[in-house]
Order: C-alpha cells, then sequence, then structure tokens
C-alpha cells in the first residue's frame, strides 16, 4: 500500500517553451473533476459517504471501510482502529478532512476511486511537500501576508511552490508561481497539499471498501 501512496504524489515535469508558463499548470487545469460517475455502485457509495459525514455518523463509516483499512504509517490498521479516531482527538480533523474531499472530484486508477481528484494527478517536478495546490478561482497573490495586502496576480486551480523557509501554522504560506520569478502569499485555507488525508476505495465481493483514509507520504 505505501508503495501505491508513493505511486500517487509522484510528481513529473509538464513545461513548456522556455519562459512560457507550464502546459499542465495553466489556470483551472487542476479544477476538481469526478471520473467515478461511470464506475458500478460508485454512486451509491458516494451518496452512503457523504451521508456519513454530514452526520457525523462514525458507526456508518466505519461500515463502508474495509476490515484492513489503513489509517497511517505508524501502523495504525482496522475498522476498530477508525471508531477510536474518529471519536478521539483527531476526529474532528478527519470529519473536516472528508468534508473537504467530498467537494474535490474523484480519480480512477485501475478500477478503483481515489479522493480527492488531484492526488491521483501528476503535477509538475516538486516533491508532495515542496508544492501547493491553489484551490479555488481567482484566489489573490498577494504582497504581504494580510488580507489587505496589494494582488499581484490571481490564481485559479493551479499549482505553486513554497518558499523556504515556511510558516506552517501561521494563516498565509509565502509560495512561488512555478517558472516565474514571482512570489507572494495565498491564504492557507485557498490551499491543497497532495500530503493531505485522500481517500483510496477498491471493490471487492461486488462492494465498495475504503481501503486506505490516509495524510502525509
Amino acid at each position: 500500500m505505501r508503495r501505491l501512496f508513493g505511486l500517487f504524489v509522484m510528481l513529473a515535469a509538464a513545461v513548456g517553451p522556455a519562459g512560457a508558463a507550464p502546459l499542465a499548470n495553466r489556470p483551472g487545469h487542476y479544477a476538481p473533476r469526478d471520473e467515478c460517475t461511470r464506475l458500478p455502485g460508485a454512486a451509491a457509495f458516494r451518496t452512503a459517504l457523504a451521508g456519513a459525514a454530514k452526520r457525523r455518523d462514525a458507526e456508518a463509516l466505519v461500515t463502508l471501510a474495509s476490515p484492513n483499512i489503513e489509517l497511517d504509517f505508524g501502523g495504525g490498521v482496522g475498522r476498530d482502529e477508525l471508531r477510536a479516531q474518529l471519536r478521539g482527538a483527531n476526529g474532528r480533523e478527519r470529519w473536516q478532512a472528508l468534508d473537504r474531499m467530498l467537494t474535490m472530484g474523484c480519480a480512477v486508477s485501475r478500477g478503483s476511486m481515489i479522493l480527492p481528484w488531484f492526488a491521483a494527478q501528476e503535477v509538475g517536478d516538486f516533491g508532495p511537500y515542496d508544492m501547493l495546490l491553489v484551490s479555488g478561482a481567482r484566489v489573490p497573490l498577494r504582497a504581504q501576508p494580510s488580507a489587505t495586502a496589494a494582488v499581484l496576480r490571481r490564481l485559479t486551480w493551479q499549482v505553486t511552490e513554497i518558499v523556504q523557509p515556511d510558516d506552517r501554522q501561521g494563516p498565509y504560506r509565502h509560495v512561488r508561481i512555478p517558472d516565474t520569478r514571482i512570489t507572494g502569499y495565498i491564504a492557507a485555507s485557498r490551499l491543497s497539499s497532495p500530503a493531505d488525508y485522500r481517500l483510496f476505495v477498491g471493490r471487492t465481493g461486488g462492494k465498495w471498501r475504503i481501503e486506505a483514509f490516509i495524510a502525509g507520504d
């Protein structure tokens, strides 16, 4: 499974002519898409998933999980562990992550579903902790980490490079537009990382089950 996660955060360069913006990073290129509607039974599964999230129903979510669901890279496995985590200190974080994933599309890989869609995409030659996706349309890139600072650019579902050192805890992140010298600040709430929580959903015995609900790499 870990090799599978690594596959989906590997990032391949897609650079256009010298001085031009990369074709694969043009505005809107990474807007969420739904590739999963054609899969038999996927719509009913996702409806059940959305219902469990809306009600914050841990038992309903557990029933949608594989008996061997993977939850972290430290050995967290299984439905009992999922139940405990949903009801524990990081339960709110998991529910909020699920809410967000359900709005960000669904990818298909070898007959399985991956949420969000972005988690299954190749997005350039960055590591998963070196880049962030602008999650929205015409999101302001500001000259300073302030809501009143001058707007340098407006970005739409594009990849940005993290400028180091990086304040991960602050309300803004310092980023660069790839293949340019343009840097600025974007509200952290408008950014997503390929290392954020994602869902891997497989089909066994005719039933869809969550095989992993995991963050990190």
